[in-house]
């Protein structure tokens, strides 16, 4: 159960690493894939600062999958990290501020994501241990 929460750490991680970088250096790109509007420079800006936020908060996830029984409040906060997203994207598209085919893909990773962590999380081990 333990090395399936590792897994699932390190590749949730991996994912936010990768979306972080894509978002700090191709965001024109990215606006396409994902069908919205070309970006004007300062919010590259702000997607790039997310883009930062995303890579650090991934890499300490991934420092605490090594061992997640003695880091189950790093477990926590990518599980939070995850509802927050999801939140945050069903905000948006209450709003309409996006469309589904803009941010379906995020909203299901961060559910499947959330999900698995909490599926496998080390209940037993306790909560909040540093």
């Amino acid at each position: 159960m333990t090395k399936a929460l590792k897994v699932i750490m390190i590749v949730y991680a991996a994912v936010g690493i990768l979306f972080g970088l894509a978002m700090i250096f191709i965001p024109d790109r990215m606006a396409d894939w994902f069908n919205g509007p070309a970006p004007t420079d300062y919010e590259k800006y702000l997607t790039a600062s997310l883009g930062a936020a995303n890579i650090a908060a991934a890499v300490f996830i991934i420092m605490a999958a090594r061992d997640p029984v003695r880091n189950t409040s790093w477990v926590w906060f990518a599980i939070i990290w995850a509802v927050i997203w999801v939140a945050a994207i069903v905000y948006a598209l209450g709003r309409g501020y996006v469309d589904f085919d803009q941010q379906g893909i995020a909203l299901i990773i961060h559910i499947v994501f959330g999900t698995l962590l909490l599926v496998f999380y080390p209940w037993k081990a306790g909560r909040g241990t540093a």
